[in-house]
C-alpha cells in the first residue's frame, strides 16, 4: 500500500518539475500495484493523474482513455467523477473555463479520494498477516512491472526507429526523384543552348559567305565597269581625238610646204576648229574620268583631282577646303554637286578672266553649304541674260532639294552659294 502511494507521490513530484515522461512512468508503476491488489480508489486516482499527464503531452486519445476508466471506477465508488470526466473531455478541445472547473473538481475529488484511501489502507493493514510477506510480494510485482515497462519501452523504441527509417527512405526517394528531374532539365537546357549556338554559328558563317560573295560580285562589277570605261576612252582617244589631231597636223604641214598658197587662211581656220573640237573632246573625256573617280572615291576626291589638274596649267589658282564632312554623301547628291562645281569652274575659265578661285564646302547644322568665289570681271545679274550654265546649276540644285544664290556685279568677281540638306549614303 505504501509503495503504491510512494510511486504516485513520485509521479506528482516529477509533474511539478515538468518531467512528464518520468511522472507517467511512476504513475504506471502505481497503477500496476493498485490493479494487482484491486485497489479501486488507488486506480481511480492514478487514472485521473495519468489523464492529466497525457493531456499535458497533448496525447488526447490516451488522456480520454484514462478519463473513461476513471469515470467507470468513480461510478462504483459513488463519486462526482462522472461530471468531472465530462468536463475534462471538453477541456481537451480548448475550453479554458471548463479547464478551471476541472481543476476545482480535481481538488475536491482528491480530498475525497484521500479519505477513501485512508479508510482502505486501514482495512488492508488489518488483513495483512506480516509485513515481510507483503514486502516480498511487492518486490516480485516490482520486478514484473519493471520488466513489463522495459519491454514496452523497447517495443516503442523499435517502432519509432522503424518509422524514422521509413521516413528517411521516403526522403531519399524524393531527393533521388528531384535529382533525376533536375538532371533531365539540365540536359535539355544544355541541348537547347548547344542547338542555339550551332544555329547562330551556321547563320553567321552563311551570312559572311553571302556578304563576301556580294562584295566580290560588286568588286568584279566595278572592275569590269572600269575596264569597259578604259576601253571606251581608249577608243575615243584613238578614233576621234587622234583622227582630229592627225588632220590638223596634215593641214599645218600643207601650210608649211605651201607658204605662199592662197588658201592658208582657210587651212589655219580649219586647224583652229579641229583643235577646239579636240579640246572639247578631251574635256569630255576628262569629265568622264572625273565621274569614275566620283563613283569610287566621292565628291571631295573628284573635285580635288579636277582642280589639281587645272592648277598644273598655271593659268588660274584654285583652292579647295572642306569642314564637317566625315563620310560620303548620297550618290545622287554627290553627282549633282560635282556637275554644278564643273559648271562653275567652266564659267570661270571661259568668261570670268579670273586669276583666283576658292571652293569651300561646310557641313553646318545638317546642311551642306557650297561657297564658290572668283575674282574675275563679274557680270550684271539684273541686266545680263541668264544662259544655259546658270539655269543648269539651278535645275541641278532643285533636284537635290537645295537652294542657290548668285551674287555678282561688274568688276567685283562672282559668288555662288548653294545649300542642300545632308543625306548620307
Amino acid at each position: 500500500k505504501n509503495l503504491q502511494n510512494d510511486y504516485q507521490n513520485l509521479a506528482g513530484y516529477y509533474e511539478s518539475k515538468g518531467e512528464i515522461d518520468s511522472a507517467i512512468y511512476y504513475a504506471n508503476l502505481s497503477l500496476a500495484i493498485a490493479e494487482k491488489y484491486n485497489k479501486m480508489s488507488g486506480q481511480f486516482m492514478v487514472h485521473d493523474l495519468l489523464a492529466k499527464l497525457y493531456q499535458l503531452k497533448s496525447d488526447y486519445q490516451a488522456a480520454l482513455t484514462h478519463l473513461r476508466k476513471s469515470k467507470v471506477i468513480s461510478d462504483s465508488l459513488n463519486t462526482v467523477a462522472r461530471e468531472e470526466a465530462v468536463v475534462k473531455m471538453e477541456a481537451v478541445y480548448g475550453s479554458k473555463e471548463k479547464k478551471a472547473r476541472i481543476e476545482l473538481l480535481n481538488k475536491e475529488n482528491d480530498i475525497r479520494a484521500l479519505q477513501l484511501q485512508q479508510k482502505e489502507i486501514a482495512l488492508h493493514l488489518a488483513a495483512i498477516n506480516t509485513k515481510e510477506n507483503e514486502t516480498k510480494i511487492v518486490l516480485l510485482n516490482k520486478d514484473k512491472d519493471l520488466n513489463y515497462l522495459q519491454l514496452t519501452k523497447t517495443q516503442q523504441e523499435l517502432k519509432n526507429r522503424e518509422l524514422e527509417t521509413k521516413a528517411k527512405a521516403a526522403e531519399l526517394e524524393l531527393i533521388k526523384k528531384d535529382k533525376t528531374i533536375k538532371e533531365k532539365q539540365l540536359a535539355e537546357q544544355t541541348l537547347y543552348r548547344n542547338l542555339i549556338i550551332v544555329g547562330s554559328v551556321i547563320l553567321t558563317v552563311f551570312g559572311l559567305l553571302l556578304f563576301n560573295r556580294f562584295r566580290l560580285n560588286k568588286k568584279l562589277e566595278s572592275q569590269q565597269a572600269l575596264l569597259n570605261e578604259r576601253k571606251r576612252i581608249s577608243n575615243e582617244l584613238h578614233d576621234d581625238l587622234g583622227a582630229q589631231l592627225s588632220t590638223a597636223r596634215m593641214f599645218l604641214n600643207s601650210m608649211k610646204n605651201n607658204a605662199a598658197a592662197d588658201n592658208n587662211q582657210t587651212l589655219v581656220q580649219q586647224s583652229i576648229e579641229l583643235i577646239d573640237t579636240s579640246i572639247n573632246d578631251l574635256r569630255k573625256i576628262m569629265d568622264d574620268l572625273q565621274t569614275s573617280t566620283l563613283q569610287q572615291k566621292g565628291y571631295l576626291a573628284a573635285t580635288e583631282e579636277l582642280v589639281n589638274k587645272i592648277n598644273m596649267l598655271q593659268q588660274i589658282n584654285f583652292t579647295l577646303s572642306h569642314s564637317g564632312l566625315e563620310k560620303r554623301l548620297q550618290q545622287k547628291t554627290e553627282h549633282n554637286l560635282f556637275r554644278i562645281t564643273q559648271e562653275l569652274i567652266n564659267n570661270s575659265m571661259k568668261y570670268a578672266m579670273a586669276k583666283n578661285v576658292s571652293i569651300d564646302l561646310v557641313n553646318r547644322d545638317g546642311t551642306v553649304v557650297l561657297l564658290y568665289e572668283d575674282d574675275g570681271i563679274g557680270f550684271d545679274l539684273k541686266n545680263s541674260k541668264r544662259g544655259y550654265g546658270l539655269s543648269n546649276i539651278e535645275t541641278r540644285t532643285q533636284n537635290i532639294n537645295g537652294v542657290v544664290e548668285f551674287d555678282s556685279s561688274p568688276g567685283n568677281g562672282a559668288r555662288t552659294i548653294i545649300e542642300i540638306p545632308v543625306v548620307y549614303d
